[in-house]
């Protein structure tokens, strides 16, 4: 993450992407199958929990970053709120980054039924194991 070369960025941003395209994934297929549960999904935004690193991440993070004990709270929410499903938790402040828990928009991007397929059946090749 600390690489500013574009390819990286490119990886990281990926990594992000992944775990929502499949849990939006988990919830359709469910729906399809008649189940009773569906995919919620959040995200910590910016947690003042990693080691000690250059002094301008440290002051950035202190500046903008969420406490981990704060972070967590979106986690909380999509997990006990009475949310619809598929339903995106995040930080409200700026660009999702810190502070209280809220509904929120995911991009486009995690909708993209096409890359969720195949995100659904690399996982399955991957692991071995088959996804209802």
């Amino acid at each position: 993450v600390h690489d500013a070369h574009p390819r990286h960025r490119r990886g990281y941003h990926g990594s992000r992407l992944a775990p929502l395209l499949w849990v939006y994934e988990l919830g359709r297929r469910a729906r399809e199958a008649g189940l009773p549960v569906d995919g919620m999904a959040a995200q910590p935004g910016l947690t003042r929990s990693h080691p000690p690193g250059p002094r301008l991440l440290d002051a950035a993070l202190g500046l903008a970053g969420d406490d981990p004990q704060v972070a967590a709270l979106p986690v909380v929410m999509a997990s006990v709120a009475d949310l619809p499903g598929g339903a995106y938790v995040a930080p409200s402040g700026f660009a999702s980054l810190s502070g209280p828990p809220a509904p929120a928009r995911p991009s486009r991007r995690t909708q993209d039924l096409l890359d969720a397929q195949r995100l659904w059946a690399l996982s399955e090749e991957a692991t071995g194991v088959r996804y209802p």
